[in-house]
């Protein structure tokens, strides 16, 4: 008999866990989050740095494809690290080996002034958890960019100007579609994650099988998840749009306090998002457990 994932009562363990346990996961998560921290904050604040893709010819897209996966290396290698060490100890109990940063100082006897314990571990299964996920990526950027290619050949005269071949409204849509699709398609591996992080291998068939029926609840349990990034950048974003229908209250926000307010936006984004995907790591942990684990008891 299948086993349905139940959705409240799985967002519910979710977030207990998550504020249990948060505590307990910052030694092993700190570090890599740190890197990525700045990693994004290099790129943030030298925009010149990335390439601004002008659909102007069929080399572009190419550019930007492969300009957005290598952008994507690093934050799952870096997310590779933090997954594999709490999936293995969520569901193996494997607590991860974390080393110690420590200064001392005094003469004669040595004192400790501080500890900063931090782990950073990246091996086979790290690098297999960041090949599928990666994988998984690009297959899903493929599908966004076959839909924008296709806009723009057919979208545009070949003297540049617009007309209704595909209309926008079309265009639209099927860029969702591909964006949906991709997303749906992290859903089907889920368990292949988790089996990689904890067994090492993918087993493809067996974990895709066994996903079966949950897909949908899947994807509801993950807007619930990140429900608080999403509502967080959406009251963003609805805020500064009635700052523009008043002038004499934007008037009052000269432009450094609006790009701090902007700078701290994104970055308060950044970490809120992190957090909603530790998050989802737990998510993993249950439904692997509920699945695979008692299967394979039974």
């Amino acid at each position: 008999m299948a086993v349905r994932i139940l959705i409240w009562p799985s967002v519910n363990e979710v977030y207990t866990q998550f504020f249990q346990r948060f505590k307990a996961f910052v030694p092993i998560i700190w570090l890599p989050f740190a890197l990525l921290l700045l990693w994004d904050g290099f790129f943030w604040f030298f925009p010149d740095l990335w390439w601004e893709v002008a659909h102007s010819n069929f080399a572009d897209f190419i550019h930007g494809f492969f300009y957005k996966v290598g952008m994507s290396v690093f934050e799952i290698f870096m997310v590779s690290v933090i997954f594999v060490a709490l999936l293995r100890w969520l569901v193996l109990e494997e607590k991860p080996d974390t080393r110690e940063l420590s200064y001392q100082k005094g003469i004669p006897d040595l004192r400790t002034v501080f500890r900063l314990p931090y782990y950073f571990q990246f091996g086979r299964n790290e690098f297999l958890y960041a090949l599928l996920v990666l994988g998984l990526t690009i297959f899903s950027l493929v599908l966004v960019e076959i839909v924008n290619i296709s806009h723009f050949y057919f979208g545009y005269k070949p003297s540049g100007i617009y007309d209704d071949r595909m209309p926008f409204y079309l265009y639209a849509f099927l860029f969702r579609a591909a964006q949906f699709l991709g997303h749906i398609i992290f859903f089907v591996f889920i368990l292949a994650f988790v089996n990689v992080a904890v067994r090492g291998s993918y087993n493809f068939f067996a974990c895709i099988n066994k996903i079966r029926g949950n897909i949908f609840r899947i994807l509801i349990i993950d807007l619930l998840i990140f429900a608080p990034y999403y509502f967080f950048d959406v009251t963003y974003y609805v805020g500064a749009n009635l700052l523009t229908k008043w002038p004499q209250i934007q008037g009052l926000i000269n432009f450094s306090a609006g790009r701090i307010l902007y700078d701290l936006h994104h970055f308060m984004s950044f970490i809120l998002y992190y957090c909603c995907l530790l998050a989802y790591a737990i998510f993993m942990s249950l439904v692997y457990k509920q699945i695979m684990v008692k299967h394979d008891k039974n």
